[in-house]
């Protein structure tokens, strides 16, 4: 249940992140359809994201890129590619309302994705326990401390971390 509860409280990030960046984009000059091609990327790249983070409770991102697996990269090039086909064949993009987007709005929309995946990765690494030689503990009795090592060494995405617990 604490697994699933974890899951959606990441999708719903990751979406508030996509509206926020909508939002953003039109505030800003953005056209409609350009502004939904950057929230159709935030949901894509974030979906990208929550798959590369779920694929260790203990480990890093960057820790389990080393780990093999084929059908992972599958999938992630294949995304990829399907993103690049809607946003810039001239049938999907029309058909979904899109324009094109250009580098700046590709940073944005990659920003905002990370941003939104990231809060879910903060969780990684702290521990219930505390870790006497390589931790200082910060928060008495709720298992949450700082640790230079895990952030330097991997084991989480960000500065604190959370491992076993409630989100474990």
């Amino acid at each position: 249940m604490r697994a699933l509860l974890l899951s959606l409280l990441q999708g719903v990030t990751v979406m508030l992140a996509a509206w926020l960046l909508y939002v953003f984009a039109l505030s800003h000059g953005a056209t409609v359809d350009g502004a939904r091609a950057q929230a159709f990327a935030v949901l894509v790249l974030g979906n990208l994201g929550m798959i590369l983070t779920s694929r260790s409770h203990t480990r890093s991102v960057l820790a389990t890129l080393g780990t093999p697996n084929r059908a992972l990269w599958l999938v992630v090039a294949l995304a990829l590619l399907a993103l690049a086909l809607a946003l810039y064949l001239p049938g999907p993009a029309a058909l979904f309302r899109f324009a094109p987007l250009d580098g700046m709005q590709w940073l944005a929309a990659l920003g905002a994705a990370t941003a939104g995946v990231a809060r879910g990765g903060l969780y990684k690494g702290l521990r219930t326990q505390p870790d006497r030689k390589n931790g200082a503990v910060i928060g008495k009795g709720r298992g949450w401390y700082f640790s230079p090592r895990r952030i330097l060494g991997g084991g989480c995405l960000g500065v604190f971390c959370v491992r076993g617990g409630f989100f474990s």
